[in-house]
């Protein structure tokens, strides 16, 4: 199996839907998704169910748990992941239909990550992340400085992570931690990253939401 997808969903009724029809645009023959619901007390794992019973052509998993943060629910979802490389995508955000198509061409080096721009969306309006890059192998303090410094942005959904890296470095996201989670995790995943392609095309969407937890 190629790619584990790991989708933290919390009282997302309204969102999950759209954002898991995103991911069946995409070949997913060599793919799992791995669903958690942290403590959902809406339709969300409903509304999930009936539709990947209908159209998913992978296997799937939708775990139930008690509400205990996005951070330990995305680190139970990389302990069930059994996939060369793990994808994160929160459960009101998009994939590209491109996204695993493209990404199956550019693991052919066997790198250790990849990684690429990716739209926001606010408002009904859409922007690109960050436009004046191009397509190279980076080793990690290349990486790290061109995210810091040269605005190749990354969040989570816009990067592929190998999971053996992150097993053998016991790389997991701080349980207590609520805010800014995500920035934390990503600068561990560069540093353990030996080799990691940067792909010029955005493959993501990331939806601002007004009412989402980084906007309250």
């Amino acid at each position: 199996m190629l790619f584990s997808i790991i989708i933290p969903m919390y009282n997302l009724e309204n969102y999950i839907q759209e954002t898991l029809n995103s991911i069946l645009q995409n070949d997913l023959s060599d793919c799992e998704l791995i669903l958690i619901s942290d403590g959902s007390i809406d339709k969300t794992v409903e509304v999930a169910e009936a539709l990947l019973k209908e159209k998913c052509p992978c296997y799937y998993a939708i775990i139930k748990k008690e509400n205990t943060g996005v951070s330990d629910t995305r680190n139970q979802g990389i302990k069930l992941a059994k996939g060369k490389y793990i994808i994160f995508c929160d459960g009101d955000d998009f994939f590209e239909p491109d996204l695993l198509g493209t990404l199956r061409k550019e693991l052919a080096n066997d790198i250790d990550m990849a990684a690429w721009p990716y739209y926001i969306l606010q408002e009904g309006k859409k922007k690109i992340s960050q436009v004046n890059s191009q397509n190279a192998i980076y080793d990690s303090a290349q990486m790290m400085r061109l995210h810091l410094l040269e605005g190749y942005r990354m969040r989570l959904g816009s990067f592929a992570i190998k999971r053996e890296c992150l097993t053998q470095a016991e790389i997991f996201f701080i349980k207590e931690c609520t805010f800014a989670e995500d920035m934390e995790f990503i600068m561990k995943c560069i540093l353990h990253a030996e080799k990691i392609q940067w792909i010029d095309k955005p493959l993501f969407c990331y939806v601002k939401r007004q009412g989402s937890l980084v906007n309250t």
